[in-house]
């Protein structure tokens, strides 16, 4: 009988792409009509999943050098077309919330995150909105009155928070080395959470050699999740004509204070993985791709901590997504027989 890991990896159907190859895609409306390009993508906090997609919109639209970030929530991927496709028309996006290239704004400000997804959401590109849902946030294009207590207008933020926000994270990340904790525990500022900003760091291993560069970020697009890091070997530290190394993204730590990346692994390990730059493996190979995170003992971020609903009868035929769901949940279910309340334990 396969293992309940096993079983996992089998239902698994990721679809991975290259960031280098989708920055610079396209992105179209629900009509196939383009509205721009991609230009970043921006992680979460712990740069583990995917937040936003940072889109310049095309100039013939009026919108000039402006840059517009669109929760994943509210983005599809074209597979066939490898392009992003936001259900809005170009009418409709003139009136998006946005913000210049050389002034980000603080996307973890509740009141200009609210705006953003406000705007998606009753524009109907928001997949978790379903039909005729309203809304109580605030109207697409509206403008915020900055409070007493000095807080931005959403949509922009000033000097003195931006400035506030990377010191208080600094020193999140400050605490958190000094109590021995990973830096990747401390929520990361929005500079490390931009892949182009990640693409190009170095990359070292627990030792302190230095493997080489982040040469690309592969990312699942069905899940919205960052699967591995592309990293290119400096000359000679692996065999002749390994040139690049394939890496689980969780076994790969992004250090702020060092402006670098950890890899958790040895240079054994990388050598096992690592092959030719003309010769990038098929990302659609599933086995290959579940086989790197073994050689790395890596626990892959489609497997649940635990029991997983759904896999206690592995011989029996599979069941669609959501029936499957709705069965491991029943009071009689094998999942709620085998529950132990006194067992639970937290994570982070």
């Amino acid at each position: 009988m396969p293992s309940e890991q096993s079983q996992t990896g089998a239902q698994f159907q990721p679809q991975l792409d290259r960031v280098n190859q989708l920055i610079g895609s396209e992105v179209a409306n629900d009509q196939g009509q383009k509205l721009g390009k991609v230009e970043d993508i921006v992680l979460d906090s712990h740069d583990r999943s995917i937040n936003y997609v940072i889109v310049s919109y095309d100039g013939s639209l009026g919108m000039g050098s402006k840059l517009f970030a669109v929760p994943w929530s509210a983005v599809k991927m074209d597979a066939q077309k490898k392009h992003f496709v936001v259900s809005v028309t170009t009418d409709r996006i003139k009136s998006a919330p946005s913000f210049d290239k050389s002034h980000w704004p603080n996307m973890s400000d509740p009141a200009w995150k609210q705006q953003d997804a406000s705007f998606y959401q009753m524009s109907g590109a928001s997949s978790g909105m379903s039909a005729g849902q309203s809304s109580t946030m605030p109207s697409a294009g509206s403008r915020s009155t900055p409070s007493t207590t000095g807080q931005p207008a959403a949509g922009g933020q000033s000097d003195q928070s931006r400035q506030s926000d990377q010191s208080m994270s600094d020193r999140q990340a400050q605490s958190a080395t000094m109590t021995g904790q990973p830096a990747s525990t401390a929520p990361l500022t929005i500079k490390y959470r931009k892949v182009s900003e990640l693409i190009g760091l170095s990359a070292k291993t627990a030792q302190g050699e230095d493997v080489g560069d982040l040469d690309d970020m592969v990312i699942d697009t069905s899940q919205g999740r960052v699967a591995f890091g592309a990293l290119t070997v400096k000359s000679g530290f692996l065999g002749i004509g390994k040139e690049m190394a394939l890496v689980p993204w969780t076994s790969i730590q992004v250090q702020p204070s060092a402006n670098d990346l950890l890899v958790n692994a040895s240079k054994d390990t990388l050598n096992s993985v690592a092959f030719a730059a003309n010769k990038f493996p098929d990302l659609s190979n599933r086995q290959y791709t579940q086989d790197i995170y073994k050689r790395f003992e890596a626990t892959p971020y489609w497997e649940a901590l635990g029991y997983t609903p759904g896999a206690e009868q592995p011989g029996a035929v599979e069941e669609s997504t959501q029936a499957r769901d709705a069965s491991a949940w029943k009071p009689d279910s094998d999942y709620n027989k085998k529950f132990d309340a006194s067992k639970i334990t937290s994570v982070s």
